[in-house]
């Protein structure tokens, strides 16, 4: 990134070896805007060896200081279409997780053949006639789910444009290998996403209740729809689904659900029961998949000063998620009361 804090068009652009005037830039970028001014770009996937990054000005009349920030990072293996990651099922049910930014595009959407950003590629096989679902949540985007037979070039099964909340079903998909493409709509829209698959019947334990925000786990008032409840669980070992804006969030999440008659005070308290566990306290109400709608939320303090949630709502479907700050996961108890 380029900061002007003078003058205008900074322009930012990079070429690897041998640094001759004449060769195409890898990246580059002008801003035309009047300053402090800010030029950025984004080369993805560089291979190994010496680069040279030219900090500039549009025209010879466009100069002055400026601060350069350089970020470099280690792209993961998200597999590709000639090695795609396996996506095993165990009792019925698969997870991944990744994130799609700085990635390749060598796959192109049937519902976004315009194409799109980097992807992760993945390949399982359905040994018999079965139903399968997907489940994505990717907060800070929406990426674009593609199923096709066998490698990336079979015939399309389905692909699904959609919110960063979203489940898809495929009913009685034939037996076969398949591949599975999670892939970002277009670079600006790279995100992190976790996935989760299941084929057919799945076993007792292997989808757990309050996984996702399509199978919550309901929440029982004292009063039916008021009164008091509390729970004593934990989110290890749960799906990454859900985040929102206001709250440090993005770890594994627990969803409870209740429904209210008429408008009422809703007060959710939690303590932590696992070192370095930071719990955040979401209430939605009514779109739980609609990512980020009707947010309040409460994090846990810097001091370590546990989250207490209120918000006063109208009737109908509400929800509670237990999320972590960053990555963490842990033991908890909840008590809400809701008046």
């Amino acid at each position: 990134m380029v900061w002007a804090g003078v003058f205008a068009n900074p322009a930012l652009y990079l070429r690897a070896a041998p640094c001759t005037p004449g060769l195409a830039q890898l990246a580059c970028n002008t801003s035309t805007s009047a300053p402090p001014t800010t030029s950025s770009i984004t080369a993805p996937s560089l291979v190994p060896g010496a680069y040279f990054l030219f900090a500039d000005g549009r025209t010879t009349g466009h100069r002055g200081p400026f601060e350069l920030t350089v970020d470099l990072y280690e792209l993961p293996d998200a597999g590709t279409c000639a090695t795609p990651h396996p996506l095993t099922f165990s009792g019925g049910v698969a997870r991944a997780e990744g994130n799609t930014r700085f990635l390749n595009d060598g796959f192109t959407a049937t519902c976004a053949p315009s194409g799109g950003g980097g992807e992760h590629v993945y390949r399982f096989d359905n040994p018999s006639p079965q139903d399968l679902t997907l489940t994505v949540s990717a907060p800070g985007g929406a990426p674009i789910l593609s199923l096709v037979q066998g490698v990336c070039a079979g015939a399309g099964v389905s692909c699904s444009i959609g919110p960063p909340n979203r489940q898809v079903t495929v009913p009685g998909l034939a037996a076969g290998t398949y591949t599975l493409v999670v892939e970002a709509q277009a670079p600006f829209n790279a995100s992190e996403f976790a996935l989760m698959a299941t084929l057919g019947a799945v076993d007792a334990g292997s989808l757990l209740s309050g996984d996702t925000c399509f199978n919550p786990e309901p929440l029982n008032l004292s009063n039916g729809t008021s009164g008091t409840a509390s729970v004593t669980a934990t989110t290890t070992g749960y799906f990454k689904e859900t985040g929102t804006n206001a709250c440090s969030s993005g770890g594994a999440d627990r969803i409870f659900t209740f429904e209210t008659t008429s408008q009422r005070t809703i007060t959710a308290t939690i303590t932590s029961t696992t070192s370095g566990f930071r719990p955040t306290l979401i209430h939605r109400r009514d779109l739980c998949p609609n990512e980020r709608a009707n947010d309040s939320c409460r994090e846990t303090a810097a001091d370590g000063g546990l989250p207490v949630l209120t918000v006063t709502a109208p009737a109908g479907r509400h929800y509670l998620v237990v999320d972590g700050a960053w990555a963490e996961a842990g033991d908890f108890t909840l008590q809400v009361s809701v008046q």
